[in-house]
């Protein structure tokens, strides 16, 4: 993108696109949320998957995890509180390997770990595909490991 004469343009076009381009943060465009704290005593064998950090980043790397669940009941008793994701949402790893994307693509029930993974509640205003590939980006990936508070373990915070 070029500025010129303190406008957003970038150098190239698609045809029939003219005017400046708009900025806006991403948190003015969707609602960025975490999930209800769920103990792990409350973890099952079976029922609604329960994702953490590590089943992000192994479905991002296509390995196997070993997987963990919640209960139907839990699962509705929390989804009350906090809501249900839907397709098009991310989840976003923001403790130990930061930024890694999970793009929800149907509407299974699935819950996550609070604070361990960011969502990114999309509501069909940015393609959550876009979202995803955004994530992965080079230059994403090079942004937020400059904004990471790092200590013993990185942390990607909302």
């Amino acid at each position: 993108m070029v500025r010129r004469m303190n406008k957003k343009i970038p150098e190239i076009r698609f045809k029939g696109f003219n005017d400046e381009w708009i900025s806006n943060n991403l948190g003015d465009m969707i609602d960025i949320s975490s999930a209800s704290r769920v103990h792990k005593d409350e973890w099952t064998s079976e029922g609604i998957p329960f994702f953490r950090s590590s089943d992000v980043i192994s479905k991002y790397m296509r390995k196997y995890n070993t997987p963990a669940f919640i209960s139907d009941t839990l699962y509705q008793e929390l989804s009350k509180k906090s809501g249900k994701m839907k397709v098009g949402d991310l989840l976003v790893t923001g403790g130990g390997t930061i930024g890694v994307p999970y793009l929800i693509e149907n509407e299974d029930p699935l819950y996550f770990k609070d604070a361990d993974l960011i969502w990114l509640k999309n509501a069909g205003v940015i393609d959550g595909r876009f979202l995803y590939n955004f994530y992965i980006s080079p230059q994403t990936r090079r942004y937020i490991s400059s904004i990471t508070h790092i200590g013993t373990i990185s942390h990607y915070t909302i």
